[in-house]
């Protein structure tokens, strides 16, 4: 097998690279990079975007991309790209509605102000961190 000097010399580069990070870092973690992107918060709440959902904002999205972002942003007007609730989903919204006893409705009221009133003077002083 023949390798030409330019192909060895990229080779011999990449490995001068890998030792070099080695002796710098040990192989220790570093910080997360500052792009760094999730899809889930440590509380496992989704932050990504089903696509499949919305096919038109994916068809426009793809366009971007395809142009090279011509544009500097994408504008997203109000109830563009939407999807229909399913029927069986709605229902079942509608059916615990009904479901619902005005007792329950007092208690969660209540039960929600005090944690407002509660939060209010825990936090007097230090409003920033209010959760």
């Amino acid at each position: 097998m023949s390798i030409n000097n330019g192909s060895e010399n990229t080779f011999v580069k990449e490995v001068a690279k890998y030792f070099m990070n080695f002796l710098e870092t040990d192989f220790k973690k570093r910080r997360i990079p500052k792009r760094n992107t999730i899809q889930k918060t440590t509380d496992g709440m989704k932050v990504a975007v089903d696509l499949e959902k919305y096919p038109e904002f994916k068809k426009a999205l793809i366009k971007q991309f395809l142009s090279s972002f011509d544009k500097q942003s994408l504008v997203i007007k109000k109830r563009e790209y939407t999807t229909k609730i399913p029927a069986t989903l709605l229902n079942l919204i509608l059916k615990r509605i009904d479901d619902l006893k005005n007792t329950d409705l007092e208690t969660a009221q209540d039960e929600i102000t005090k944690l407002i009133y509660g939060y209010k003077a825990e936090y007097a002083d230090s409003y920033d961190q209010y959760p």
